[in-house]
């Protein structure tokens, strides 16, 4: 990726062996170029290696990475769309999952957070729901998930979402519209 930051890092030690109980400090070195500006991203991961090479001998391995987002002063652009936010058109019952999908299209990663807010056919606040602080990285998109926790609903929903990111606070909003309707019970009641 462009805003990889692995060809910026040196780690110190690179490799070192650890007894039961110990510690190990790692200096990471990150040394962005001159003519570098914007947001980059990159990951410092630390794996184990089997102490044998003995074929008869099982290990486990595992890895710990450690995420770093770096933002370098210079022309700097946030700029985030919403591009679609959507729900099931019918359920039968809740919970209700949302989906909110942004797009980044700015050079830097930003934060987004933000209140979906949840009316019935009356115009009747049903539920805010927060949705919490969550990185876009530039040229990517991502999908958040939210979910409307409540099981008995019934007629028609407008769920609109307000979101803001960035160093000032741009908003960005979108609606959809879903439909509940608890079919199974209607029909045994209608039944009956």
């Amino acid at each position: 990726s462009p805003y990889s930051i692995v060809t910026w890092t040196k780690v110190s030690p690179e490799r070192f062996s650890l007894a039961p109980g110990e510690e190990q400090e790692v200096i990471a070195t990150i040394t962005a170029p001159t003519d570098a500006a914007g947001g980059h991203f990159g990951s410092f991961v630390f794996s184990t290696f089997p102490g044998s090479k003995d074929k008869k001998v099982t290990s486990v391995s595992q890895e710990i990475a450690s995420l770093f987002l770096v933002r370098v002063n210079g022309p700097v652009t946030e700029k985030l769309i919403l591009k679609d936010m959507t729900a099931p058109s019918y359920a039968e019952f809740g919970p209700v999952t949302f989906n909110l999908t942004l797009q980044n299209k700015g050079n830097v990663h930003t934060k987004t957070y933000g209140l979906i807010n949840v009316r019935d056919m009356f115009g009747k606040k049903v539920a805010d729901i927060v949705v919490p602080g969550t990185n876009v990285y530039p040229n990517a998109q991502r999908v958040i998930k939210a979910d409307l926790n409540k099981r008995f609903l019934f007629g028609t929903y407008t769920a609109t979402a307000l979101m803001y990111y960035g160093a000032q606070n741009q908003s960005l909003s979108a609606s959809t519209s879903f439909f509940v309707f608890p079919t199974k019970i209607a029909g045994i009641v209608l039944v009956i």
